[in-house]
């Protein structure tokens, strides 16, 4: 039952099966008509036949038209009917005579009843024939429709939705297979961008492992080059040679790290703390490099504000954009600050030190993006690639401050919510 009922959901077969009931009622109709018609017909001829005899007899016998028009309008018996056999039997008559040779009534009634039949019998099959191709093409035309449609998605062509497509299911086949092609579009495009960062990326890195390389080669030709160079020389290209490698690490760390941050492979660890001390563990890791460089270095975040985050990422968030502050802040002051709003919290990192251009803006978060007032060769950016992801997937929104006089303000902005 249920697979009649949906069936019969389809707008097609319901439009068949009325147009199969429209016909069945009109053939039905035009049966009950030609019957109405054939026994009018035959009793027309039997009183014909009658009205024919009536006439011989008056003709013949005038002295006895009372009693002929007795006969033919009283009521007849089934004596009258035995007494008729009898006298027309002895000529040779019988009313189970139905040959075509000898009866005319016969012969009238057979041929007005063929000719109704065979016009009515190729009528109705005729219009169900009709019917049945109409609905029949109308499937094909759509199937074809649906073809070409499908060839055109093996081409790269987008599938256009014909008219000659019916509504019903053949339609809603159609509708999938533009979400199908929709979405192939969609995963092609995907994956021409990642191919394209892929090609990115590995530019980017072979361009910033070239210099490192260059200078630890030149460094260790020159080493054997000079083997009675001095000690304090050797020791100075040695530590240029570790200076280099550590920069390679840190490349070759950062990137590995962005990968998964971008592959979406990393698991949060969330977890409602003081954010206070995540910030606090940032500012302990870098005092004394802040020190070194005679950089005032601050830490202002409450300890009661109370932040569902993952202690260890967003660490990693702060590091690269304090990391970032301190280069580009020698002599100067950072500052990490922290408020809290009834629907928000708010971490802020700030500088006075040579700013952004608003040239710059705009590629900043960028991989291997370097501005032009970077004090640091190893400055790459991508830790600020990383800052950005790991503060987006944690929920949150790292902002450049746009109207900064002078340095740079970068806020992470969360939305307070209950635990994830």
């Amino acid at each position: 039952m249920d697979r009649i009922l949906n069936m019969f959901s389809n707008r097609s077969v319901r439009r068949f099966t009325a147009a199969s009931l429209l016909c069945i009622l009109l053939c039905t109709l035009g049966g009950w008509a030609l019957a109405e018609k054939q026994a009018r017909q035959n009793v027309r001829l039997l009183q014909t036949q009658q009205l024919q005899i009536a006439g011989k007899l008056e003709s013949s016998m005038p002295e006895a038209r009372e009693q002929i028009r007795s006969a033919m309008l009283e009521e007849r018996t089934a004596e009258d009917l035995a007494r008729g056999e009898a006298l027309l039997g002895a000529y040779g008559l019988r009313i189970t005579d139905t040959s075509p040779k000898t009866n005319q009534t016969y012969q009238i009634i057979r041929k007005q009843l063929l000719t109704d039949l065979l016009l009515y019998g190729m009528t109705a099959p005729l219009l169900l024939f009709l019917l049945a191709m109409f609905a029949q093409s109308r499937i094909l035309l759509g199937v074809q429709a649906l073809t070409a449609a499908c060839r055109g998605i093996s081409a790269g062509k987008a599938p256009l939705m014909s008219k000659r497509i019916p509504d019903g299911d053949l339609l809603v086949c159609g509708l999938e297979l533009q979400r199908l092609y929709d979405a192939c579009m969609h995963f092609k495009q995907i994956m021409q961008r990642e191919k394209e960062q892929l090609r990115q990326r590995m530019q980017d890195i072979s361009h910033q492992m070239k210099t490192p390389l260059s200078v630890i080669k030149l460094n260790l030709e020159l080493l054997l080059e000079h083997p009675d160079m001095p000690l304090h020389k050797k020791t100075g290209f040695v530590q240029t040679n570790l200076k280099e490698l550590s920069h390679m690490e840190w490349l070759i760390s950062n990137q590995l790290k962005l990968a998964r941050l971008e592959a979406g492979v990393v698991e949060y660890n969330l977890r409602l703390l003081p954010v206070g001390d995540t910030c606090r563990s940032v500012w302990m890791r870098f005092r004394q490099t802040a020190v070194q460089q005679d950089t005032e270095f601050f830490c202002n975040v409450p300890k009661e504000i109370l932040l569902w985050h993952d202690p260890a990422w967003l660490s990693e968030a702060l590091t690269n954009l304090v990391k970032n502050a301190l280069e580009h802040t020698k002599g100067g002051r950072v500052e990490i600050t922290g408020e809290e709003t009834p629907m928000t919290v708010q971490l802020t990192i700030r500088d006075n030190g040579s700013g952004i251009s608003p040239a710059e803006r705009a590629a900043l978060f960028e991989r291997f993006n370097r501005h032009s007032s970077a004090l640091s060769e190893a400055s790459t950016g991508i830790g600020l690639s990383i800052a950005k992801r790991i503060t987006e997937d944690q929920g949150g929104e790292l902002i450049l401050e746009p109207n900064s006089d002078r340095g740079c303000c970068f806020h992470l902005c969360f939305l307070k919510k209950q635990k994830p």
